[in-house]
């Protein structure tokens, strides 16, 4: 009696798994169907078409102008090489220009202990040139008025702090 019960539960999994196997082959048989149909149809066969004569167009005959990739891929390259260029130009460049200016800057320019020096050294220059621009000379009371007010907002700052020694102090530049 057990071996029939055993029987009859294996004849039911048989008996499903036959019919599943069926139910899948039905399936299949429409799959194979749709598809035929659908390939067969004379719109996907004009989009095949249209496809092809794309392909034709793009990889068969020679292109006048690069690609929308290509030139984005350009543009990228290059403006990084020029962000490369412009950094060795900052590291490596940049400062010997500075440097160069600024030594042909302190070379030519002379230093006066006092404002009355400098004011002297100034009038000796404007005489030895020839040509003076308004513009972009300034006078020698101009240039005088200025050194007096630096001189005196050095001195009120060495009368608020009187602790502080360095060279900004007023008895220590020699002016009067």
């Amino acid at each position: 009696m057990i071996v029939n019960k055993i029987q009859n539960k294996n004849q039911g999994l048989i008996d499903t798994l036959v019919n599943h196997n069926n139910q899948l082959k039905q399936i299949e048989n429409k799959f194979e169907f749709i598809t035929n149909n659908f390939a067969n149809s004379s719109h996907v066969k004009e989009i095949v078409e249209k496809t092809k004569e794309i392909g034709n167009h793009a990889y068969g005959s020679p292109r006048p102008h690069k690609s929308w990739r290509e030139l984005l891929l350009l543009l990228i390259a290059g403006s990084a090489v020029v962000l490369i260029l412009v950094k060795i130009y900052k590291k490596f460049a940049l400062p010997r220009v500075k440097y160069f200016i600024r030594k042909i800057d302190r070379s030519n320019s002379t230093r006066a202990s006092s404002i009355s020096e400098q004011v002297e050294m100034r009038r000796q220059s404007n005489k030895n040139k020839n040509k003076l621009d308004n513009k972009t000379m300034v006078t020698d009371s101009q240039l005088k008025d200025q050194l007096v007010r630096i001189h005196s907002m050095m001195r009120t700052i060495n009368e608020n702090m009187p602790k502080i020694k360095g060279p900004f102090r007023a008895e220590q530049t020699g002016g009067s």
